[in-house]
């Protein structure tokens, strides 16, 4: 399912939630904040690389990982994040797509 994702799906998605569940069954909900470009594709990619940013809680903090999100339009996937900042009330995390 990954592979057929692209910044355009993801574009027409900002500032909608998406459900995220943890590997204790926790359940948080994160917004997508971004979803910008990180480049051209180079010869032999599929897809113009990019990458998404999400807030969420600040706590729990989650660590670097493979969770599975859900959304209505795009049903339960599988994501790669990371947490790049924290502000006194939120959390962010990126995935990368190249």
């Amino acid at each position: 399912m990954l592979d057929t994702f692209t910044l355009e799906v993801f574009t027409a998605l900002v500032a909608s939630d998406f459900g995220l569940t943890d590997g204790s069954g926790t359940n948080i909900k994160l917004e997508l904040i971004e979803a910008q470009s990180v480049g051209a594709a180079a010869a032999g990619m599929s897809r113009e690389p990019f990458s998404l940013t999400f807030g969420g809680p600040r706590e729990p903090l989650l660590a670097q990982g493979t969770y599975r999100l859900a959304h209505g339009e795009l049903g339960e996937f599988d994501l790669f994040m990371v947490p790049i900042g924290q502000d006194a009330d939120s959390t962010r995390y990126e995935a990368v797509f190249a």
